[in-house]
C-alpha cells in the first residue's frame, strides 16, 4: 500500500514483517503477483515483477532484464555480479521486469519438468532447482495458456481436451533429451479416443491440437519401427487402438488425404498415393491370406478399398521401390507382390479396369519419363490387340474392343504348329506361338508348309 509517500512492501516469510521505500529512491524490489491483483488481467498471478516507487505510484520496471540477487530479508533487487550470495539471497531470471526463480532450466518451466540449457528433461519442484529425472522415456503433452504458460497434462486432462486448446508435445528419450515434435499423429494411451496432431508448418509455434478421429489408419508418429506404428480408429463412438505395422503392406491414411501409409523394411511412412490407372497397394487390414486392394477410384475421387474375388488379378505395385517393377498378382491364395515380366509382348490385364480393357506392360521408358517401369495405357483398347500373358508364356492375350481382353491357349489353326500375331506391346514385333509357349520378335511372320 501507498503511506505518506512510502511503499510498503509485505515480506513473504511471514505475512506481517514491512519494509518502507521512499518515493524518491532507486531501490527496487521483487514483488509476487496475486491471482486476484488488480494486475491480474495483465499479468499472471503467482509470477514475480521487478517494482519501484517514483512520483507517489507503483510502476513496473521493464528496465530490469537478466540475472538478478534478490535479498530474502527485504526483497531487494540488485544485478547480479559473480555469484548471488546462497545464503542472504536468491537468484532470480528477468524479462522486461517479469521475474522466474533461476532454476537453471530453460524452455518449458513447470512445476514437473523443466529442460536444461543442454535439452535435457528434468523434474522440477516448485521454487527449487532441477534434478535429474530417472523416469522411463515418454511423450509429454503440455497445455498452453499463453506463450510462456504450459501446463504438463496427465491422461485425465488429456481425456478433457475439446479440440481448442493450443498444446505443445515434446518426446524425453532414455537419457532426457527433450524433443519438441512438430508433425504427425501422436496415440494417446487414455480411457478416451483422443488423438493430438502437430502439422509440420508450425515451425515451433504452439499449433498442436488434439482431434477426435474418424474411423480409418493414423500413423503413429511416436513409433520409427514396426511396434506400434499404425492407429486404427474404428466403432460407434470411434474407439483407437495401437496395432503393429506389417512390411510390404499399406493403409489408406485418415489423417492424411490422398496419402497412404505404407511399411516396408522396419519402419512406416506416409506419402501421397499414386492414383495412376492399374496401379495398387495390399491392403494391411488382411495380412494372412490378404485379398483386400487399395485402389484410387476416379469416379469418388479418392483411395478406396477392395475385396477381391478369386478371379485372378493383376496391378502394379505402387508400393514398390524399385521404380515400380513389381507387379501384384491375387489369387484364390491371396495377393503377393513380386517382379514381373520384362520380354517382349508381355503384358497383363489391368485388375483397376472393370472392364478389362485396359493392359499393363514393361517399358523402357513411360509415359512420366521415368525409365524402366511398369506402365499402364491411359486408354482402353481401340482395335483388336494381342499380348503375350506375364504370368504364363504359353497363353495369349485376346483383346476385342467389343468384348474386352481374356487369357487362353493359343487358337494355333489345324493342321499348324505356329500362330502368329502382331504383337500389341512392340511396335515392328510380331508375337510366334507355339504349344511350347510364345514369342515376340522383329520381323515378318513365316509361313512353313
Amino acid at each position: 500500500m501507498k503511506a505518506s509517500g512510502v511503499l510498503c512492501l509485505d515480506i513473504v516469510s511471514d505475512g506481517k514483517t514491512g519494509t518502507f521505500a521512499s518515493k524518491d529512491a532507486t531501490d527496487k524490489y521483487l514483488l509476487s503477483y496475486d491471482i486476484e491483483s488488480l494486475y491480474a488481467s495483465s499479468i499472471r498471478g503467482g509470477q514475480f515483477g521487478v517494482l519501484k516507487a517514483t512520483a507517489n505510484k507503483i510502476t513496473l520496471d521493464t528496465t530490469v532484464t537478466g540475472s538478478v540477487c534478490v535479498t530474502n530479508s527485504n526483497l531487494k533487487v540488485t544485478p547480479k555480479s559473480g555469484n548471488c550470495d546462497a545464503s542472504t539471497t536468491t537468484e532470480y531470471t528477468c524479462t522486461s521486469g517479469m521475474c522466474t526463480l533461476n532454476t537453471g532450466c530453460t524452455g518449458v518451466n513447470e512445476s514437473t519438468h523443466c529442460i536444461d540449457a543442454g535439452k535435457k528433461l528434468y523434474a522440477s519442484v516448485k521454487n527449487a532447482s532441477c534434478n535429474a529425472d530417472t523416469s522411463e522415456s515418454s511423450y509429454l503433452v503440455f497445455k498452453c495458456t499463453n506463450k510462456d504458460t504450459c501446463t504438463l497434462l496427465d491422461d485425465d486432462g488429456i481425456d478433457d481436451l475439446i479440440g481448442t486448446e493450443s498444446l505443445l508435445v515434446y518426446y524425453a528419450d532414455a537419457n532426457k533429451v527433450f524433443t519438441q515434435k512438430k508433425d504427425g499423429f501422436f496415440y494417446l494411451n487414455t480411457t478416451k479416443s483422443k488423438l493430438v496432431y502437430c502439422p509440420s508448418e508450425n515451425n515451433g509455434t504452439i499449433v498442436c491440437s488434439s482431434i477426435t478421429p474418424s474411423e480409418g489408419y493414423y500413423l503413429n508418429a511416436a513409433r520409427d519401427d514396426l511396434t506400434g506404428a499404425i492407429i486404427t480408429c474404428l466403432g460407434t463412438p470411434v474407439k483407437c487402438k495401437k496395432g503393429n505395422g506389417t512390411a510390404d503392406f499399406s493403409y489408406i491414411d485418415a489423417g492424411k488425404e490422398g496419402n497412404i501409409i505404407s511399411c516396408a523394411g522396419t519402419t512406416c511412412t506416409t506419402a501421397p498415393g499414386s492414383k495412376m490407372q492399374g496401379h495398387a497397394y495390399i491392403d494391411g487390414t488382411e495380412t494372412t491370406t490378404p485379398n483386400i486392394m487399395i485402389t484410387y477410384d476416379r469416379s469418388e475421387g479418392k483411395f478406396v478399398s477392395t475385396t477381391l474375388d478369386f478371379v485372378p488379378k493383376y496391378y502394379v505395385d505402387a508400393d514398390d521401390p524399385e521404380k515400380i517393377k513389381n507387379i501384384i498378382t491375387c489369387n484364390n491364395a491371396g495377393c503377393t507382390s513380386s517382379h514381373g515380366s520384362t520380354l517382349p509382348g508381355h503384358a497383363y490385364i489391368s485388375g483397376t479396369d472393370p472392364e478389362k480393357m485396359t493392359l499393363i506392360s514393361y517399358e523402357d521408358t513411360d509415359s512420366d519419363g521415368e525409365e524402366d517401369a511398369f506402365d499402364v495405357a491411359d486408354d482402353q483398347i481401340k482395335t483388336d490387340s494381342y499380348f503375350i500373358d506375364g504370368t504364363n508364356p504359353k497363353n495369349l492375350i485376346s483383346c476385342t474392343v467389343s468384348g474386352g481382353c481374356f487369357s487362353g491357349a493359343p487358337p494355333i489353326p489345324s493342321g499348324s504348329v505356329m500362330l502368329f500375331k502382331t504383337d500389341g506391346v512392340t511396335a515392328g514385333n510380331t508375337i510366334t506361338c507355339t504349344n511350347e509357349g510364345c514369342i515376340s520378335s522383329k520381323g515378318k511372320k513365316i509361313i512353313i508348309n
